[in-house]
Order: structure tokens, then sequence, then C-alpha cells
């Protein structure tokens, strides 16, 4: 009997296999179990056709291991949007305001980046920051990706889901 190291991951809605030593041999399966079997049974006729055609098996070489990873910290994106979500949208919201202007190079400028004012935009006008600030970007005025470009929001929803 032989071992392969067979790597399996999990995909939308179903699993996939592969074995790295054996080059082309892979499956699918809906569940774990199926996939596990699916692939015993590839490797088994994959190897019976190298045998069949005369070609010598593939030596188990892969080998694996885990490491330790230190925690990332979060992205500066992340940085901006909590920034500004804490510092702008919420107090609007609060204050019962319809609509926020952010001003690029005031973000930039309390966070204490450098030369990172296109980052600042392109954070606040991700559809993530609109989407877990629920403000809706309307407008831009100003240069496209200048400390003197403000960013206009529209004040959906409070973050408990009440319409403000």
């Amino acid at each position: 009997m032989r071992k392969y190291l067979v790597v399996i991951e999990k995909a939308d809605g179903n699993f996939s296999a592969y074995a790295p030593d054996i080059p082309g041999c892979a499956t699918t399966g809906k569940t774990l179990d199926e996939v596990k079997s699916n692939i015993r049974e590839a490797l088994a006729l994959h190897l019976a056709w190298l045998r069949e055609d005369n070609q010598p098996l593939p030596e188990a070489n892969t080998v694996f291991d885990y490491v330790d990873v230190p925690e990332v910290p979060g992205s500066v994106s992340d940085e901006v949007r909590a920034y500004v979500s804490e510092k702008h949208i919420e107090p609007a919201r609060r204050r019962g305001d319809r609509t926020v202007a952010v001003r690029a190079g005031d973000v930039h400028k309390a966070l204490g980046l450098r030369n990172r004012v296109p980052l600042v935009i392109q954070a606040l006008t991700s559809g993530l920051f609109q989407q877990l600030s629920a403000v809706h970007l309307i407008k831009t005025v100003g240069p496209k990706q200048s400390t003197t470009t403000e960013l206009w929001f529209e004040i959906l929803q409070s973050t408990n889901g009440a319409i403000a």
C-alpha cells in the first residue's frame, strides 16, 4: 500500500481534492466523506493506468507542516473606514443629519498618514464602507485624488436598522 499527501479544499457548495505528487489527479465531492472516497478511487485508477503504461509510480515526496503566523493588524483602509464612521458618520447620524461631507485631507492628517490620500478616497468610496456605515456616496467635490477632495454621503439608516 502506498500513501500520498492529499489536499482537500472547501469550495462553493462542495469540496475538491488533489494529490500534489500525482499531477493531474484531482476530484470533487459534495461532502467531505464523498471527496475522500472519490480521491482514493481517483488515485487507485491513476496508479493503475500508470502501471498499464509501464510508467514509474510517483514517489510520495510532498511534506506538509502548519506554520504559526503572527496576527496581522487591520489594514490602513480598515483604519480609515473605522475612523470616518466613528468621527463623522455616527455623530451626524446622532444629530439627525441627512448628509455628511468628509474631506480626504482631514482624514489623512487625523490618522497621521503620509502620501496615502488616494487610499483614503478609495477606502471611503468603496462599497464596503458604504455598506458597513449605512451611507450612500452622493457626490465627490474637488480634484479626483486631492487633500481637498470632499466626499458627500447620504445617511441611509442607523446601525441598529432604524430609518434616520
